[in-house]
């Protein structure tokens, strides 16, 4: 391997490319406090191996926390695999940072739980800590000039990393989705000269980042219950591919969107239930469909949530969510709520419908950040 190679393999998808601090993990917990385990300092190769090493104790899992700049992106995808496979959570505490390569890590935290060992992601941030993707770069030594194949040994290491982050993407095994459609979208086309931070409601639910010690509302107003369905909307369908961000998504879709009118409630089989509508474009289009029994439950568990003060499951953070239904309502573009309220009361409620799971803080608006409603 010449100079510029070994220079390559160093530097490729490194946040930072020079002044690397190898990273240490400590031990600061047991398997069940909110940290079991601190990660802090660069990528290097070598930090797959020392995590592999880590004592998960068995089905009880162990929570790793992460505080690094970034690195080695090739020992980032070896850290995803480790942890993915490992029983292990994943948390990014207040105040630290975890990006570029540690983001790429971060992404592996998973669990399986059950007498059936059903899979879920277990991965957290809490508001103040900065997550941050982007995408793999190059960068070339100063003052060189390369030949044929120097540039294309340079294109496939490239082509190599790419690779992982999509394998990346279609990592999934039961309920535990890697890398969504979003998110995966958001880190290729972010430069790695630049960083995508998830730092307000939109990019967390669009990009399914957990956040735990957030502030649960104490009441579920009409507003909340469009903020909700927008959450449900964007996270489903996603009609704005080419914009940059989560904000912009958002933005776009309230330019189409109902501007009064837009939430009612009706009665099915002595249930009530709540619509909200956002398109009227179309004869057919999606309406919010949720219960008044879900808000109840919702309302319920955001209570007891704020009373929390510690990882009860664990060491896991346990965020209420609550299910929205995306159903069609067949009545004219621009025509009376009241036509969107009988037509879905005249049939079965969830009836050719499409649940979308989110957290509770989509009742927020899109733009708030996650620091202005932290606990």
């Amino acid at each position: 391997m010449t100079l510029f190679e070994r220079t390559i393999a160093l530097v490729f998808g490194v946040f930072c490319a020079t002044g690397l601090r190898a990273a240490t993990i400590e031990t600061v917990g047991e398997w069940d406090d909110r940290c079991t385990y601190y990660y802090s300092g660069d990528v290097v190769a070598g930090d797959a191996a020392k995590v592999e090493a880590l004592n998960t104790f068995g089905a009880g899992g162990a929570t790793l926390c992460l505080n690094s700049g970034g690195g080695n992106f090739l020992e980032g995808l070896k850290l995803f695999e480790v942890i993915w496979n490992k029983q292990m959570n994943t948390r990014v505490l207040a105040g630290h940072t975890c990006a570029s390569a540690c983001a790429i890590a971060w992404l592996g935290g998973s669990v399986s739980e059950g007498s059936l060992g059903v899979a879920s992601s277990s991965r957290n941030i809490e508001p103040g800590a900065r997550l941050g993707f982007h995408a793999p770069y190059l960068v070339l030594p100063d003052g060189g000039s390369y030949d044929d194949s120097e540039v294309e040994w340079a294109y496939r290491v490239g082509i190599r990393h790419s690779q992982g982050l999509f394998d990346i993407h279609l990592t999934q095994f039961d309920e535990a989705r890697a890398l969504n459609q979003y998110l995966y979208r958001q880190t290729i086309a972010t430069p790695g000269e630049e960083m995508h931070w998830i730092d307000t409601v939109g990019e967390a639910v669009m990009s399914d980042v957990l956040v735990d010690s957030l502030v649960a509302p104490t009441s579920i107003k009409k507003a909340n219950l469009v903020h909700l369905c927008e959450a449900a909307y964007m996270r489903h369908l996603d009609l704005s591919p080419g914009l940059t961000d989560a904000a912009s998504r958002f933005a776009d879709l309230r330019t189409g969107s109902y501007k009064e009118d837009q939430v009612g409630s009706y009665f099915k089989n002595d249930q009530e239930y709540w619509a909200i509508r956002l398109y009227g474009e179309r004869r057919q289009q999606y309406v919010c469909v949720v219960s008044d029994d879900r808000i109840g439950s919702l309302l319920s568990n955001m209570k007891r949530y704020n009373a929390e003060k510690t990882y009860p499951y664990n060491g896991r953070a346990e965020v209420p969510h609550i299910h929205v239904d995306l159903r069609f309502a067949d009545v004219w573009p621009d025509g009376p709520l009241e036509d969107v309220l009988a037509d879905l009361s005249g049939v079965d409620p969830y009836g050719q419908s499409t649940s979308v799971k989110l957290p509770f803080y989509a009742l927020y608006d899109a733009g708030v950040p996650l620091s202005a409603i932290a606990r």
